[in-house]
């Protein structure tokens, strides 16, 4: 036998030989007087055996043990009764979770089954005491493991379940590190495509990543933490309302001086970008601003009294009626005290119609082209229009005294 055979013989023997200590420690789950120990000597082989999360997820009745641990420990989140020993039980737990989380083979079952829900109480907790703590990061650990997967059905699950505000609770109140955890699975959830789709849909939830983000950074943590926030915020700046608060909120954030020293040399590179895009003249508010002056240009020249108003008026309404003999209407045909009456909008098309200012003795109707009509009327010099507005035809005729 050869020495490469001899090896794989010896590791298979090795391999062998830990599925059985798994089967046996699976078997002593069931079993509360040896299950703690049990589940201690499981967690060792999450990273030694791949097929680990298979036999959790498929022995039977394991899972439900292991979320009755996750369970009964509820009732101590609301108070401080919760110990170190209890504590490592129920991460030790969450571990286990981890690993069937991890793996490909067991990973969407997990989701489906909806486990992760259950871990949800934990990253609601707001406690700081040491084995509370615990608990929040390891079960953010899970969550981070799941998002790891770049799975949009996983993102989809987690915006589903209603995690970003418990996110933000972290990102609020947390430790550093449980900001840092929170912080890469708001940047995997930005990310996705569903993901920013659901943050953007409304302000209060791009806003608070925003703002909390904000605090974070002057508060100068780990760089680790800031590479988090300058990435969610170059990947919310490709959203016009998120980038809106950003240019006026965050700009000057990233321009501080003692910010940019802190920062090591990809940090900077990502100030950079995000700098280049918030300084670029937004096109969207530029229109916006420009339809609001014309907005109100618009209302303050609504006296023709203003001559400017006339003569724009009048070329307007020259380019729109012109008479059969070329003649356009013009200053002769319209005395100077005309009066527009409101806003255009107010002028209602119907069968009969009436641009209502009386200037003079001429008022200026229109008809639906009725020929008959026509004729029992006397046409201001003669002037019978081919078209008017649509299908209407215009005509001027002397007010019957």
């Amino acid at each position: 036998m050869s020495n490469s055979q001899k090896i794989e013989k010896e590791i298979s023997k090795k391999e062998h030989k830990d599925e059985e200590l798994i089967i046996k420690w699976i078997s002593e789950i069931k079993n509360e007087s040896t299950r703690t120990k049990a589940i201690e000597n499981l967690t060792k082989f999450r990273e030694k055996n791949n097929n680990l999360s298979i036999y959790l997820w498929y022995s039977r009745g394991t899972i439900a043990i292991l979320l009755q641990e996750i369970i009964s420990t509820y009732q101590y989140l609301s108070s401080s009764k919760l110990s170190l020993e209890r504590s490592n039980k129920i991460c030790a737990v969450i571990n286990l979770f981890d690993c069937i989380a991890s793996q490909n083979k067991t990973r969407n079952e997990f989701l489906e089954s909806q486990i992760p829900i259950f871990l949800y109480p934990f990253l609601n907790n707001t406690n700081k005491t040491k084995h509370y703590e615990y608990l929040k990061l390891t079960s953010l650990n899970v969550i981070g493991t799941l998002v790891k997967s770049n799975d949009p059905k996983i993102i989809s699950f987690l915006i589903n379940t209603q995690i970003t505000p418990l996110l933000l609770k972290i990102m609020e109140k947390g430790s550093e590190l449980s900001r840092t955890m929170a912080c890469c699975i708001v940047y995997k959830v930005v990310q996705d495509d569903c993901g920013i789709k659901y943050i953007c849909e409304k302000k209060e939830r791009y806003n608070g990543i925003i703002q909390f983000m904000r605090v974070m950074m002057k508060n100068k943590f780990s760089q680790r933490l800031i590479k988090y926030i300058l990435k969610t915020f170059l990947r919310l700046s490709e959203n016009k309302d998120a980038r809106y608060i950003l240019k006026n909120e965050v700009l000057k954030d990233i321009k501080n001086e003692s910010f940019i020293r802190c920062l090591d040399d990809s940090s900077k590179n990502l100030v950079n970008i995000l700098l280049k895009i918030l300084n670029e003249k937004d096109k969207t508010e530029e229109i916006k601003e420009l339809k609001k002056d014309l907005t109100n240009n618009s209302v303050q020249n609504m006296n023709i009294l203003n001559n400017n108003h006339i003569n724009n008026t009048k070329n307007n309404i020259n380019q729109q009626l012109n008479m059969n003999n070329g003649d356009m209407i013009n200053q002769n045909n319209i005395t100077a005290n005309m009066l527009l009456v409101n806003q255009i909008n107010q002028l209602k098309m119907q069968q009969r119609f009436m641009i209502s200012p009386n200037f003079g003795d001429i008022n200026y109707n229109m008809y639906n082209g009725n020929d008959n009509y026509m004729n029992k009327i006397n046409c201001m010099n003669n002037q019978n229009p081919n078209k008017g507005f649509g299908n209407m035809n215009f005509y001027g005729i002397y007010k019957n005294n």
